[in-house]
């Protein structure tokens, strides 16, 4: 948590009013993987988010996903973040 909201300060990603993220995991070696094993890390990273003030909450109203991927091998692994802004709440139909 601490970690990702040291990663959205630096990276300078603005307040936004919602967002759709994609975690992506780039595995440190080759092998089978389930994404979802590892959505305890993207929910803290997401929670790094909210502590750094780019969303104001990590519920259905200023996040969709996080939907998880697999990338490519990384040395060392590594936990990637895709921000990606949506329209306001209010404009959204329900």
């Amino acid at each position: 948590r601490a970690a990702g909201r040291v990663a959205v300060e630096q990276a300078g990603i603005p307040a936004l009013q919602r967002a759709h993220v994609f975690g992506i995991l780039h595995p440190a070696t080759r092998g089978r993987r389930d994404p979802a094993n590892w959505y305890p890390s993207f929910k803290a990273a997401i929670d790094g988010l909210v502590d750094a003030g780019v969303l104001v909450d990590d519920d259905d109203r200023h996040l969709v996903g996080p939907d998880m991927r697999i990338g490519p091998v990384v040395k060392g692994g590594q936990l990637q973040l895709l921000v990606i802004e949506l329209p306001a709440p209010e404009t959204v139909c329900r």
